[in-house]
């Protein structure tokens, strides 16, 4: 059995498949970690700082099983994979997943796939080593953006905490603050892949979308509004949005760059500040929880 993560990997996404792999083999079962894409600045510097091998990289099913972590999506995970191969979903996502017989699966409305995990270690009695305990901090701390993205619940706080202990990290917030400087630096990333950056499909019915997100200290991305909005332009398609979300972690404010139906987002951001191809939204930093939910419910009316 491989462990896969979606597709354009975050932090979470590898590491939930590097420690479900392990507590796999731990159970009995034969597993592997294995990854949808290439790893990020922030991901590699987590797997440097704590000793840890990347994923293989998974271009086909090669007669394998897989056991899905972070998503549960068809359009996020393997192309072509079939269904009868999916085994296992480990997961803090809603369910979209189905499948024509029963399998395991565990999803938890937490901020981390890895503190869902790291649920499960405990049951089973899994020691975790102090490497694997500083990993899987790194993924908590990314994802709930250092515990500011209201997905974030107290748990992940009480998680991160133990995880910590394990780590020997004595400052969580200062921590986190170092893993998130490492993806935040875009001065010499070329536009195509900021905005190709955690790029998710969305299938809302009756309109398409691709919602992208980088995360940054401060607010010199939108200097380059222009060519950012043409590689969305480009990589568009037949989509009927393209949003780029850029997140200030400092202002707790979301930047929504978009190519596409103006009207969906004003209609599903009332109280945005728009301009033209673009809007701020206050008190914004969760995709999952206040952009695709917005978007949905506004796109299946």
């Amino acid at each position: 059995m491989i462990v896969i993560g979606h597709k354009n990997p975050d932090t979470d996404s590898i590491i939930s498949s590097i420690a479900y792999a392990k507590l796999c083999n731990f159970l009995g079962k034969t597993a592997e970690a294995g990854r949808l894409g290439e790893i990020n600045p922030e991901t590699q510097f987590v797997l440097d700082k704590f000793g840890l091998a990347a994923p293989i990289v998974v271009n086909g099913m090669n007669g394998n099983t897989f056991a899905l972590v972070d998503h549960n999506s068809f359009e996020e995970t393997l192309p072509g994979i079939d269904e009868t191969k999916i085994v296992e979903v480990v997961d803090h996502h809603k369910i979209t997943l189905k499948t024509s017989n029963p399998i395991f699966i565990h999803i938890e409305p937490l901020g981390s796939t890895c503190s869902v995990i790291y649920k499960i270690m405990k049951q089973n009695n899994f020691s975790i080593d102090s490497n694997l305990a500083g990993a899987m901090l790194s993924a908590i701390l990314s994802d709930t953006v250092i515990f500011k993205s209201p997905t974030s619940t107290q748990e992940d706080k009480s998680i991160a905490e133990e995880l910590a202990k394990i780590a020997n990290i004595e400052n969580i917030v200062s921590f986190g603050v170092e893993i998130k400087k490492k993806k935040a630096d875009f001065s010499k990333t070329p536009a195509s892949e900021i905005v190709a950056t955690d790029a998710k499909d969305f299938d809302f019915c009756k309109k398409k979308a691709i919602v992208a997100q980088v995360e940054v200290f401060d607010w010199a991305l939108k200097e380059r509004k222009k060519e950012l909005l043409e590689a969305m332009k480009e990589k568009k398609g037949n989509m009927d949005i393209y949003a780029l979300m850029i997140t200030n972690i400092m202002t707790e404010e979301t930047y929504l760059l978009f190519e596409g139906d103006e009207q969906i987002l004003k209609n599903a951001f009332p109280n945005g500040k728009f301009e033209e191809n673009a809007a701020l939204l206050e008190k914004t930093m969760s995709r999952k929880k206040q952009i695709i939910p917005s978007l949905q419910k506004v796109c299946e009316i």
